[in-house]
């Protein structure tokens, strides 16, 4: 029987990383860009482009998104002892460039 939990979402870990993140290829390199970035962009909310992460720094952002995702699959391994950072979930609402 599913986990239908309130506050728990059905997609799976892979749908959400695809819905908030995507993979790009420039110049040989692969680097991780947020979608929200690439929306503001096309609608030209944001002039200052797109910030492109390489896989170190975005690997880290990822994991941090899937941790605070509230995925029945992952529930019990984003708050167990042993699973690093815990953290809210970064937002393009809460996002401001400096």
């Amino acid at each position: 029987m599913a986990n239908t939990s309130p506050g728990v979402a059905t997609a799976s870990p892979l749908q959400e990383l695809q819905k908030a993140f995507c993979l790009l290829r420039l110049s040989g390199d692969v680097l991780i860009a947020e979608q929200c970035q690439i929306e503001a962009v096309r609608n030209g909310t944001d002039r200052e482009g797109v910030q492109m992460f390489r896989m170190t720094p975005g690997k880290l952002l990822v994991r941090r998104h899937l941790e605070a995702l509230p995925l029945a699959s992952l529930q019990r391994q984003a708050t167990s002892p042993n699973s690093g950072l815990k953290s809210k979930a970064l937002s393009c609402a809460s996002y401001t460039r400096r």
